[in-house]
């Protein structure tokens, strides 16, 4: 029924929808909700404290390690393994705790709803990318071993848009030339694949 009533605020048919749309509405769907339960502000701030806890535990683990060493008479190779788990961590939890206070702020002036509602949006255009990203590496496969195009993604209300959403948004995706590249060292081992099929079917 909710199905039906948003195809037809779109002018869309139900009939013009294949599974490919089911396929991406679905963590679409899942992406919206958590976005909008989570807020804008812990969205960011999960990805702020992946990267800020990988960089400051790639650059500052060895002090930490080196302290661990002191304290518990540890071996040079556990100590650097803890230290970078501990010092990676101690960052993501300190982003965390930052975004918290800055979240109860944000609600004490009433901006409540505008964080809940950017949230949703943050979180359908990063599974958007994320989708966008799966979609071509498949797609580049495909090109070489066609599997996905006899499921006719073409047919697709949601296909096309996704696929093409990463590499607008992050031209290095296609100005790097890497799926090119990549082209040139599979194509022969497929190649290979596939004249052995074909000798075992002789």
């Amino acid at each position: 029924m909710y199905v039906w009533l948003a195809c037809q605020s779109f002018n869309f048919e139900p009939m013009d929808f294949n599974h490919w749309d089911i396929i991406l509405f679905i963590p679409l769907l899942f992406a919206a909700w958590k976005g909008f339960s989570k807020g804008l502000i812990i969205e960011l701030a999960s990805i702020a404290a992946l990267i800020a806890g990988v960089y400051v535990a790639a650059n500052f683990s060895e002090i930490v390690g080196a302290q661990l060493k002191s304290w518990f008479e540890l071996e040079g190779t556990w100590s650097g393994y803890l230290a970078f788990i501990l010092t990676f961590v101690g960052v993501v939890f300190a982003v965390y705790a930052l975004a918290k206070i800055l979240e109860k702020a944000v609600n004490l002036v009433a901006l409540k709803l505008v964080n809940k509602l950017a949230g949703l949006v943050f979180g359908i255009v990063k599974m958007a990318l994320i989708l966008s990203i799966v979609l071509n590496i498949v797609s580049w496969f495909d090109h070489l071993v066609p599997v996905m195009s006899k499921s006719e993604p073409q047919n697709s209300l949601l296909f096309e848009p996704i696929l093409k959403s990463a590499p607008t948004i992050l031209p290095i995706l296609t100005e790097s030339g890497w799926m090119e590249k990549a082209e040139e060292v599979a194509a022969p081992l497929f190649e290979m694949e596939g004249e052995g099929l074909e000798d075992d079917n002789d």
